[in-house]
């Protein structure tokens, strides 16, 4: 150390010390400070110093950063920074981990690459992507062979030959297709005017790390890009949780690249281009419609479904025998990789097909979402229209068709074509898009719409005055009629009240035992009043609502109610539905379930003709845990078979596909979703287990349905984790931890209190209790 530097120091330790004072007086004196000295001598270089830590950095190839990596879940994230065609493109792209870390190591010949061009709308039809790398497939003497040979775009497989790894985190790629001179196996025009899309995809890699598939948009003269983003994939992972198809694909901007119009497949002729494709898959129940209602009209009658079941009625009403026709003459199949065969006809698409914008609107992901409403093609409606659809004969050629819709108006028929529709089609003389779709007569979309124009409301209740009352109201929003008993829109719909016990967990009965209010036809059903069968008139109060009377309570019943009320308008002979509302004296019920988020995949929460609409709450009136109800299981009349139809029980046995369920009527559902993702419907921290007042669930009404103390019953925790683990080691597990199947239900009372069969002695909570060495949230990750 120089002697300036160690002078300095101790000068800083003086003045540490206190010898401020000391300095201040001697500055005082009005001597000079003197010249500034001139610098010491460098001193000498001290030793180097330790290497330093290198930014981090992830090798793929290397198993042990691998094995970090897949037991993370740290999914990567690969992202295209530029592509230049100048002959064949060359793009470059990152790859870090989740958290920005970059990652070396991919390997080149597990990639996959595809090329493809915006091919400008003309007349109503808005512009497609055409890929540059196609192939014929061609008959091979599996499957139908419906056609000779189908176009199909595709994509080139990667190779270390053309693969790059820069050491940080970023690639080159050189692709093999020159889409300057493409031929082979048809030629596809370059225009570098043109929007362009590459995009990626990675094979080899386990999947909890597979990177989403990454593409880029971009002009190669340098002019403005035109979009073309309809749909986006957060949209459609709205039920499907995580879009994932054919193993690796998983962005909807990259499926586009590959299911260009014209694409088909060979075995069966089904088009595969995108819209069509999307429309017949969702639209499969329309298609297995259009053959139940075909089949019954060669015979003189209606066709009519229950249950996913397809009946045949010559009455007019819902009673009939049902149909026997040949579903995959109607259904959308393509015969895929290895020649397997892929059958939509089980699809179901969980909201009314005509809520069109639950996928297509404009937004700033997706400009380009709402082109529906004023473009059209014959392949996309003739997705869910398939017996309109008329397919032409291949070019031979290039193998592709032409398309359009077959119209029966008055007796004649005629075809229009792509380009043509929007000559009827203008929004004038007949409706278009939006219009076309929304204005329905009889469905739900429709009889939504008009009951968003009503307000329905409970003011308050008396549960004092016998009987207790309560006071309702609903209002035009528009006009501001509101008299219920007068106004011809109110007294032509129907209206109705329903009275649950008890919000600790309903049941509608009593601590002696009895179950179901006197005005109820079933177990374990609320007692409901259409205000049509009110004897008087009540009079309108002040405030525009009404007073209607109740019924008395049965002197056991403990706990308190919750009354829910369901208004059902007419609108020009149309039902209007309004949203249902509750009302609760006393405790609430909180559901465990979040409404909007099971309207991600419904739009609209409603059953049996608009009751509960958008309030799961007054299900539960009816669909508790004590209502079980029969069919028949060997079709001959008898109802011989008894399943719970507990709200619970019966989500989770429908959203599961439980083919034992009602006689199948669970079967065709499929969950688009994973189905361990409880928070998809649930909301956090309501889902570890029942509520502690929860009742056991019924799943036989023993002797007597007029009281609940004979039913058999499964225990509460058990009763709902059983509709999905169902395997004899989960449910031995359950067993042993003090669940009980099959018992009597009084058995459920002895640690109940105030009547309410409460059964502690399932221990789950334990383990699976939140926080705890098994947590439910946790184990369903």
């Amino acid at each position: 150390m120089s002697r300036l530097s160690t002078i300095s120091r101790k000068t800083a330790q003086l003045a540490a010390i206190g010898l401020t004072g000391l300095i201040l007086v001697i500055s005082g004196c009005g001597g000079s400070d003197g010249a500034q000295g001139p610098a010491g001598d460098t001193g000498q270089q001290g030793p180097a110093g330790a290497d330093g830590i290198g930014a981090p950095i992830i090798d793929i190839s290397n198993s042990s950063d691998l094995a970090d990596l897949i037991e993370d879940g740290n999914r990567l994230v690969v992202e295209i920074t530029a592509a230049t065609i100048a002959s064949p493109p060359v793009i470059h792209f990152t790859v870090t981990d989740s958290n920005g870390v970059p990652v070396i190591g991919i390997d080149g010949d597990a990639t996959r690459y595809t090329l493809v061009k915006l091919v400008p709308g003309t007349g109503n039809r808005f512009g497609y992507w055409q890929s540059y790398i196609n192939q014929f497939e061609t008959a091979d003497g599996g499957g139908e062979e419906v056609l000779e040979k189908a176009l199909q775009a595709t994509y080139e497989s990667g190779s270390v030959d053309r693969f790059v790894d820069n050491g940080d985190g970023s690639y080159t790629y050189t692709y093999a297709t020159d889409p300057m001179s493409v031929t082979d196996p048809v030629a596809v025009a370059y225009d570098p005017n043109l929007t362009h899309r590459v995009a990626m995809q990675f094979d080899g890699i386990d999947g909890a790390i597979l990177p989403y598939n990454p593409s880029f948009d971009f002009v190669p003269s340098g002019a403005a890009i035109e979009t073309r983003k309809i749909v986006a994939t957060e949209t459609c992972n709205g039920c499907h949780d995580a879009l994932t198809i054919h193993g690796r694909r998983n962005e909807v901007d990259y499926c586009v690249t590959c299911h260009n119009p014209g694409s088909r497949d060979q075995d069966t002729g089904a088009l595969v281009e995108m819209s069509h494709l999307v429309h017949s898959i969702h639209g499969a129940q329309m298609r297995l419609e259009l053959g139940a209602t075909e089949s019954c009209a060669a015979n003189g009658g209606i066709a009519f479904s229950d249950h996913g079941h397809w009946f045949c009625t010559d009455t007019g009403d819902d009673t009939g025998v049902a149909i026997e026709f040949d579903a995959d003459l109607y259904a959308y199949q393509v015969v895929g990789y290895r020649e397997r065969l892929h059958n939509f006809n089980h699809v179901v698409f969980p909201q009314e097909l005509l809520f069109c914008e639950t996928c297509h609107t404009a937004s700033t992901e997706t400009p380009d979402g709402d082109m529906w409403l004023s473009n059209i093609t014959a392949e996309s409606c003739g997705g869910c229209h398939a017996n309109l659809l008329v397919t032409d004969a291949p070019d031979p050629v290039t193998g592709l068709s032409t398309y359009g819709i077959q119209h029966n108006l008055g007796g004649s028929s005629f075809t229009a074509r792509n380009g043509e529709c929007t000559i009827c089609h203008d929004g004038d003389n007949i409706p278009l898009g939006f219009e076309a779709h929304s204005a329905v007569a009889g469905s739900t979309r429709l009889r939504n719409e008009l009951g968003e124009n009503y307000q329905a409301e409970i003011v308050g209740a008396d549960f004092v005055a016998s009987p207790p009352t309560v006071d309702v109201k609903i209002t035009n929003l528009t006009t501001g009629a509101n008299d219920l008993f007068a106004d011809a829109e109110y007294t032509a719909g129907r209206q109705t009240l329903y009275l649950g016990w008890s919000t600790d967990d309903f049941y509608n009965g009593d601590e002696d035992g009895n179950v179901s209010f006197p005005s109820s036809s079933r177990q374990g059903y609320s007692f409901q009043l259409r205000l049509s069968d009110v004897a008087l008139a009540p009079t309108q109060n002040a405030d525009g609502s009404f007073t209607i009377p109740l019924v008395d309570l049965p002197a056991a019943m403990s706990g308190d109610p919750m009354i829910s009320f369901d208004a059902r308008m007419d609108v020009d002979g149309e039902r209007a539905y309004a949203e249902s509302v509750v009302f609760f004296p006393g405790s609430e019920r909180v559901l465990a379930v979040d409404e909007a988020k099971c309207n991600n995949c419904h739009k609209v929460i409603s059953n049996h003709g608009g009751r509960g609409q958008n309030n799961l709450l007054v299900c539960l009136n009816c669909h508790n845990n004590e209502l079980a109800t029969t069919w028949d299981a060997n079709g001959d009349g008898v109802a011989d078979e008894i399943d719970s139809v507990s709200l619970a029980v019966a989500v989770h046995k429908h959203h599961n596909g439980d083919p034992s369920y009602r006689d199948g009527a669970a079967a065709e559902v499929h969950f688009p979703g994973f189905m361990g993702k409880c928070e998809t419907c649930h909301v956090e921290g309501r889902y570890n287990g029942p509520r502690e007042t929860a009742r056991a669930i019924t799943i036989g009404n023993g002797e007597s349905t007029a009281v609940w103390t004979d039913d058999i019953a499964n225990s509460p925790t058990a009763g709902i984790c059983t509709n999905c683990h169902i395997d004899l080691a989960a449910v031995n597990h359950m067993k042993q931890n003090g669940a009980m199947f099959g018992a009597v239900k009084s058995i459920f009372t002895l640690n109940g209190v105030d009547g309410i069969p409460a059964y502690s002695q399932e221990s789950c909570s334990v383990c699976h209790g939140p926080g705890s060495i098994a947590d439910t949230a946790e184990q369903h990750q």
